[in-house]
């Protein structure tokens, strides 16, 4: 008979596996807005690239394979390809992306920042009162 257990460890399997960690629910929140605003910021920095590529290219430049490896430089130039795409055949995506971003960019402008106090100090100083000449004049 042989034993299932060989080369496990001695343990309990329950104390093996992790535990949840609890995190407040605006952790939560803020972790996935920084997932959508680096999905979207990757989405509009591949549309603008449309510039470096030509209508009619099969094949992603080189630069961006040495730069982002053969599956993410063909994925950077579909996307540069929908982008010279005009707006009704282009794929929805890059405008809900663009949406996205003006939005992110908007609610980045309103939102209150740490550091924004301003310390004001008022000073006095005592300055003696100026002497002027006494003029006479003739009525």
């Amino acid at each position: 008979m042989t034993d299932f257990t060989d080369g496990l460890p001695d343990a309990p399997l329950v104390e093996l596996v992790a535990k949840p960690v609890k995190r407040e629910a605006s952790e939560i929140i803020r972790d996935v807005a920084m997932e959508i605003v680096d999905d979207t910021t990757r989405v509009l920095d591949d549309a603008l690239a449309f510039a470096d590529i030509m209508p009619d290219e099969a094949v992603p430049p080189k630069e961006w394979v040495e730069k982002y490896g053969y599956e993410r430089a063909h994925q950077r130039l579909r996307t540069a390809k929908y982008a010279l795409m005009n707006a009704k055949e282009a794929p929805v995506g890059l405008k809900i992306a663009a949406q996205l971003g003006a939005s992110i960019i908007k609610s980045k402008a309103n939102e209150p920042t740490v550091n924004n106090v301003l310390h004001v100090e008022k000073i006095y100083i005592n300055a003696p009162a100026q002497a002027y000449p006494e003029l006479e004049l003739d009525e």
